[in-house]
């Protein structure tokens, strides 16, 4: 939530309270007042609640819009809701059929709240028509399988969007928000139980209070409440990871779910590397691309140029290497690849600390396509591996994931900043059999490049699953591969509860046998089944079957599951006796810009060292991390006013909008659409069919719908009644508040003349359906 001048304890991450520049105008009010954060860690599975207070203290109806993001591979189970007097459960439905309920109940006075997901981690909170001095409360219920780097376990919660690159692909009232002048807190508290709650815990990013108690090892940070300007990263460590699994009811079906961690035996990985070094014998082909865009300026470049420095010393002359920098263009540091001689070393390590992010945007897909099309020596290694060190900030992840796929390298990306773009650098890594490593700006960077360079060095551990007798329906579909000491989780239905036991086993490049773990399925504990008679742990292997293979029937899939999806929303509605009259103004929720983020403040200015302090369980305790951070947002605040708000934050720091290439002429439906993005209530009230072909819709169709005419129907309602389907039909498509009042007309309409315009809805329904000129108009 925003500051309160209310005293409250010092806390070393406080930030000093913001102050508007002189003859601005004041902001809107910030309509979310509270914020709270609860996980909970056990076994491999991890709940988290999120609670967002609301608060409209305006003299009109607003609609508040926040997208935030959310933990890597959360699956968003439940959404619950305090709207006008009434306790609410969210509904699930196909997400235009969930758009159009919600833009209905808005246009109807009614209060509502839609969740959609607008980008790989990251979903959109709409909640519409609160009243002058309503609150309103909504939770979120995620849950995640929590993954092991060998014997550490990282939970990871985001706070924070960093202000990213490009256009992003989601309606703009959706679209992340940032504010220079904003400071926001948030409750949180961790508590880890069963193993868990017996390892040593630490944060590189918080200073942290702990206890031991009776439920747990309960984890807060000092202070009660965090500033949301960088994730929040707490590692647990113990002696050894093991395996571990958990059964779960699913309606008349059992769910199996478990972890395993691919640890071939010394032997097994030396033959391995023997292996690998009889097919390339001269070492490793690496292209390293190094982002030096200005979004890395500060903390984020300081950690390229360590991992820059430490990927120099585990060099050797056997390598080739290729070293670009990109930002708005891209910058070979290397006359394409060469061999790593100890002169090319040399040179390079001489130039690390000219090292800056002076390069403009994050043009990072055409600096990928640079780099892959790099050629290298004959008799190098016969394949390529490209190291990307980013912060992500880029929202072209679809078409950089599609290259990446297609180039045949494997990406290896490292992950830098407070707030970087993980599902970006993970997706990018999964899709061509890499791996990813997030380090934040006080972690160990050698170690990480170093960790990288062992898992180019090895191959992916093919992997099976023995299950028990009766398994279907397994997930991944296929048994797929991992490297040494990561998470392999996997699921499997059955019809009955699953007895005997459960084996993993780990093959070589001829489908042997090389390791293998076992679990006791009597020993296993069972997750907690809800009314429906479906656990959590079931919905989440669902979530993970339905992004993996999407088919015909994942919309029916996720609605039986109750889950959010790109092709599934979910909605909640509360009828109001006294219906809110107009549309609400629209309030978008701004987050913090992430702490480093261009270069303004740091994290690592530390005034005093905090560890965590846990009683250790074991002799060796886990080195505490932790320092007190401070990024103060007032010591970097422009001089000049800011431009208009409807430019990003990005946009002003530039001072211009990314170059476009000229778009095509538009089709007949896009010039619909920007003629009603030019309505208002007046012009409505004279809609006719001069309108719509001055709005260029073509003739034929204006001929076919003046056929549609008969008895008390009017050339109003024509109009209404196809751009009422045409709405309906792609909501993102029209301006929000336009689309509203058309909205609001046809309800009017349609409730004085319900047999007339029924029927004729009806027949617009057919003709969008089956005439190619009513198909081209919604195309």
């Amino acid at each position: 939530m925003t500051d309160r001048p209310a005293p409250r304890p010092a806390d070393p991450f406080d930030l000093p309270s913001p102050i508007p520049p002189p003859g601005l105008p004041a902001p809107a009010p910030d309509p979310l007042a509270e914020m709270a954060i609860t996980a909970v860690l056990d076994g491999f599975l991890a709940s988290l609640a999120i609670d967002l207070s609301w608060c409209n203290t305006e003299e009109k109806p607003i609609e508040a819009v926040f997208t935030f993001p959310v933990p890597f591979g959360a699956v968003l189970l439940e959404v619950t809701a305090e709207l006008a007097g009434k306790r609410l459960a969210s509904v699930a439905m196909p997400r235009r059929a969930a758009a159009n309920r919600y833009e209905d109940a808005v246009a109807s006075g009614d209060t509502a709240v839609l969740v959609e997901e607008a980008a790989p981690g990251m979903h959109t909170v709409n909640l519409g028509n609160l009243g002058p001095g309503e609150t309103a409360r909504i939770g979120f219920r995620y849950a995640q399988l929590l993954s092991w780097q060998r014997d550490t376990l990282v939970l990871r919660i985001p706070t924070t969007i960093a202000p990213r690159y490009g256009r992003p692909a989601m309606a703009a009232h959706a679209q992340p928000q940032h504010s220079l002048d904003l400071v926001r807190r948030a409750r949180i508290e961790v508590l880890a139980r069963g193993a868990a709650a017996g390892m040593n815990a630490g944060s590189p990013t918080h200073a942290l209070d702990t206890a031991r108690t009776e439920a747990g090892l309960r984890i807060v940070p000092q202070g009660g409440a965090l500033t949301l300007d960088r994730d929040l990263v707490i590692a647990f460590r113990a002696g050894a990871f093991q395996p571990m699994a958990l059964r779960g009811g699913d309606g008349e079906r059992r769910l199996l779910a478990a972890c395993f961690q691919p640890r071939p035996p010394i032997a097994a990985s030396n033959a391995a590397a023997s292996d690998a070094s009889s097919a390339a014998p001269r070492g490793r082909v690496l292209k390293v691309l190094i982002d030096c865009s200005g979004s890395m300026q500060g903390n984020s470049i300081a950690q390229a140029r360590r991992a820059l420095a430490a990927l120099l010393r585990a060099l050797g002359p056997e390598d080739h290497v290729a070293l670009l920098r990109f930002g708005s263009s891209v910058e070979q540091w290397t006359p394409g690849v060469v061999a790593a001689t100890p002169a090319t070393i040399a040179a390079l390590q001489a130039r690390i600390e000219t090292l800056n992010a002076d390069l403009g945007g994050t043009e990072m897909r055409a600096a990928m396509m640079a780099a892959f099309a790099l050629g290298w020596p004959a008799g190098a290694a016969p394949l390529a591996e490209l190291l990307l060190i980013t912060d992500g900030a880029s929202w072209d992840m679809a078409a950089m994931v599609a290259a990446a796929r297609a180039s045949r390298h494997r990406v290896f990306t490292i992950g830098v900043g407070a707030a970087a773009g993980e599902a970006l650098l993970r997706g990018l890594a999964d899709a061509t059999g890499g791996a990813c490593e997030m380090v934040t700006p006080r972690e160990g960077m050698e170690e990480r490049v170093l960790r990288q360079l062992e898992r180019m060095d090895e191959p992916r551990w093919r992997w099976r699953i023995d299950w028990p007798d009766g398994a279907h329906d397994t997930w991944p579909a296929q048994p797929g591969s991992a490297f040494a000491g990561d998470s392999v989780h996997v699921a499997a239905w059955f019809d009955r509860v699953p007895e005997g036991a459960l084996r993993f086993v780990l093959l070589d490049e001829s489908g042997g046998e090389v390791a293998s773990q076992s679990l006791d399925l009597a020993t296993i504990p069972e997750a907690a089944t809800g009314a429906n008679g479906i656990s959590d742990i079931a919905r989440i292997a669902a979530h993970g079957a339905i992004a993996e293979a999407p088919s015909e029937d994942a919309v029916e899939r996720a609605l039986r599951y109750g889950l959010l999806t790109r092709e599934t929303g979910l909605v909640m509605v509360a009828e109001r006796a006294d219906k809110q009259e107009g549309l609400p103004a629209l309030r978008q929720v701004a987050h913090m810009v992430a702490a480093g983020w261009h270069g303004m403040g740091s994290v690592m200015q530390a005034p005093a060292a905090m560890p965590v302090h846990v009683p250790p369980p074991s002799p060796t305790p886990f080195a505490a991390m932790d320092r007190a951070a401070r990024f103060s947002i007032a010591d970097h605040r422009p001089a000049q006013a800011p431009p208009p708000p409807r430019r990003s934050l990005f946009e002003r720091l530039f001072g211009k909008r990314d170059a476009e290439p000229t778009p095509p002429p538009p089709a007949s439906g896009d010039l619909l659409a920007d003629a009603v993005a030019r309505l208002d209530r007046a012009a409505i009230a004279r809609l006719d069919l001069g309108w719509m072909r001055a709005a260029g819709v073509p003739d034929d169709v204006c001929r076919t719908l003046a056929g549609l005419r008969s008895g008390a129907l009017t050339e109003r309602d024509l109009v209404l009644a196809l751009l009422h389907a045409l709405i309906a039909a792609a909501p993102d498509r029209f301006a929000r508040e336009p689309a509203r009042l058309l909205r609001q007309a046809y309800q009017q309409r349609r409730a004085a003349k319900p047999t007339a315009l029924g029927a004729l809805a009806q027949r617009i329904g057919a003709l969008l359906g089956s005439d190619p000129a009513f198909i081209l108009l919604s195309a």
